[in-house]
């Protein structure tokens, strides 16, 4: 009884595989002869990083890396800087499914790969960051009509934009930035690419034209990268319409206009760089732009103050308006900016002190405000978060002692205070030689006091402290120093005769202090550029080795 249930079964089932659909075999071929086109190209291109992991033992290359498959065909090629030299053959678009092709970051160098009109079915095209030259094809638009993205980036792909880059119904991304296209760039054409969201045309030699209104027309970008381009006059009110961005940025031009308002009051911009340009008047005084992450006008000719509004500006971590006309004093609001971690204002014309509360919200890492006519004290809590890397306030009038806060400032790696009028005496923690990073000191020409540490830190390079009431012996200078100036202080003592371990010094200056005994033997050997021991009471000979460097040095 229980064979016969056995025959029964296995007959069933016999005839139920009779009646499956018969693409089993065709489905098997197809997946062979992806196999097979892979492993040529593996050949063909030769075994790099994610290549020789391509093998023939693994029959299922969908888990190979770089690849991706949809129902077991390969669908997409992922395979950035992977050296590849050679050029992209025809058999990779027999890959009949390849919708995602991203080969960036490669060493191709041919023209244009036309081959790749015959990937009929890409969506995604990344040939950026290689050495692609000569001429975009007048056909490039018999690439798959289906592109959503081309990048081209960073090539060396010259002459026009041919008219036939705006016949793609469905891009959504055009990034030819960084190439050397010249002429006239396609404004017709591009503005008629209505899905458009990403535009990079930055860094390409083009003729100089105005910023095109016809732009204004592409009202789903999000992305506007037009730097460096030579583009002149002003930036069109068409502009405006594009209500979706998030980053505009047109530095680097020959724009001169004014900024628009609606720049202003723009609500989903988050990056704004207009750096660089001839840009004139003032700053709108009514700012609610609140998205702002990141601002950058610096470099032009505005004047007028920094608005108050900016306070309000939440997200902003980045703030540049150096090497303006600005005049006024900062608002105290921006004290208050919790995310602010980055503020540069410097060669303007502002006055008052710095916000008494900068440093304690956010997370500052860099300040410059130097060329100014600033005065007061530092802001007490101005290395609160114990994140900032540069001080850079010299040529100002500021005054007072350096507050306490800066005891903690264990990541500083520039302190530049210079030409003020500050007192009292030098934070000691800044020569810690255990937790500072600190590589430059430039506090000449002030009214500090202080010593220094029997040690410098190991990695300072210049320290320029002149004009000062310093006082004590010179300590044993860092092995990476390669100036010190420490010209009219109250300096004492011998020079440190083991100068040795400072092979990298090229200007020593220890003039108008103190400092007696003689020359140590070991400052022949260093190999300098200027030294200046005057003004002291040094007795004794000049070393001999020092007089050998001299003459060949400076004959």
């Amino acid at each position: 009884m229980a064979n016969n249930y056995c025959v029964s079964f296995l007959l069933f089932f016999t005839a139920l595989i009779s009646l499956l659909p018969k693409s089993y075999p065709e489905s098997t071929n197809q997946y062979s002869d992806e196999h097979q086109i892979l492993l040529g190209l593996k050949r063909y291109w030769g075994s790099s990083t994610v290549l020789g992991r391509w093998n023939s033992i693994s029959s299922d290359h969908c888990r190979w890396g770089g690849l991706t498959c949809t129902k077991g065909e390969v669908t997409a090629i992922s395979l950035p800087q992977q050296t590849l030299m050679k050029p992209i053959p025809p058999s990779l678009c027999l890959l009949k499914n390849l919708a995602y092709l991203d080969l960036s970051y490669n060493n191709f160098s041919t023209s244009f790969p036309t081959i790749l009109y015959n990937c009929s079915n890409l969506k995604y095209l990344d040939l950026s960051n290689n050495a692609f030259g000569g001429k975009l094809a007048a056909d490039i638009n018999s690439l798959s009509a289906k592109l959503e993205h081309l990048n081209l980036s960073s090539n060396r792909i010259m002459g026009e934009i041919p008219p036939s880059i705006g016949w793609f119904p469905k891009l959504k991304s055009l990034i030819l930035d960084t190439n050397q296209f010249d002429g006239s760039y396609p404004v017709q054409d591009i503005s008629n690419l209505a899905n458009l969201e990403m535009l990079t045309l930055a860094d390409n030699p083009f003729l100089p034209a105005p910023f095109p209104v016809e732009f204004g027309k592409l009202t789903r970008l999000t992305y506007l990268w037009l730097s460096g381009m030579n583009m002149t006059g002003e930036i069109p009110e068409s502009v405006s319409s594009l209500t979706e961005l998030s980053l505009l940025a047109v530095t680097n031009n020959m724009l001169q206009s004014t900024i628009p308002t609606w720049v202003w009051q723009h609500k989903k911009l988050q990056y704004l760089y207009m750096f660089n340009n001839g840009l004139t008047g003032e700053i709108s005084s009514s700012v609610t732009a609140v998205n702002l992450v990141e601002l950058d006008v610096s470099s032009n000719n505005l004047t007028g103050s920094i608005p108050d509004d900016f306070g309000k500006l939440i997200n902003l971590t980045l703030l540049f308006l150096y090497t303006n006309q600005l005049h006024g004093s900062i608002p105290p609001s921006i004290g208050l900016l919790p995310n602010l971690r980055d503020i540069q204002l410097f060669e303007n014309m502002l006055t008052g002190s710095l916000p008494l509360e900068l440093g304690r919200h956010s997370p500052l890492v860099n300040l410059e405000v130097c060329d100014n006519n600033l005065s007061g004290e530092l802001p007490a809590d101005l290395c609160f978060n114990r994140k900032l890397n540069d001080i850079v306030v010299f040529n100002n009038n500021f005054s007072g002692k350096l507050p306490e806060s800066l005891d903690g400032c264990y990541l500083l790696n520039n302190l530049m205070l210079y030409n003020n009028h500050f007192t009292g005496e030098f934070t000691k923690s800044i020569w810690s030689v255990v937790k500072n990073q600190l590589t430059t000191d430039m506090i000449q020409n002030n009214n500090f006091s202080g010593t220094f540490p029997t040690q410098l830190q190991w990695n300072f390079s210049r320290i320029e402290m002149s004009n000062n009431r310093f006082s004590g012996p010179i300590p044993t200078l860092a092995g990476k120093m390669k100036v010190f100036r420490v010209v009219n202080n109250l300096l004492s003592g011998k020079i440190p005769w083991d100068l040795t371990g400072i092979s990298q010094v090229e200007e020593l200056d220890l003039s108008g202090n103190q400092i007696n005994g003689s020359i140590p033997m070991a400052i022949g050997v260093l190999k300098l550029k200027a030294l200046n021991l005057s003004g002291n009471q040094i007795s004794g000979i000049v070393p001999a080795a020092f007089w050998v460097y001299v003459r060949a040095n400076h004959p």
